[in-house]
């Protein structure tokens, strides 16, 4: 039985520098989050993930210009949460987004 390699992937080049800030809109989520102690650990882990979201394009509080996180401060999912962030426009999408392409989309949850 013949195997096939696997595609080998790299994590994204890491910068010291945050990108800029440049939203020119905004995803919102509305997630209603109810149940008992027995969905208490699958709540928490859908909290963590939105929270990677939202961290991953949130704008530095001093500094509207600039993103909240460089690229070497994000962890697992956040990387695609930037790149989609980055890619997303009012006008369409990117073909390909380099490292310190600005923010176009900014993703924001609110929960009740």
């Amino acid at each position: 039985m013949a195997t096939i390699p696997l595609q080998q992937t790299s994590l994204p080049k890491s910068s010291t520098v945050a990108p800029d800030y440049e939203p020119s809109q905004e995803v919102r989520f509305a997630v209603v989050m109810y149940g008992g102690v027995s969905l208490a650990i699958y709540i928490h882990g859908v909290i963590q993930e939105l929270y990677r979201l939202v961290r991953a394009t949130a704008p530095e509080p001093d500094n509207r210009d600039r993103a909240l996180l460089a690229d070497h401060e994000l962890t697992g999912t956040e990387h695609v949460y930037r790149k989609l962030g980055q890619m997303l426009q009012r006008n369409g999408t990117k073909k390909e987004v380099k490292d310190n392409d600005p923010i176009c989309t900014r993703f924001v949850v609110d929960i009740l």
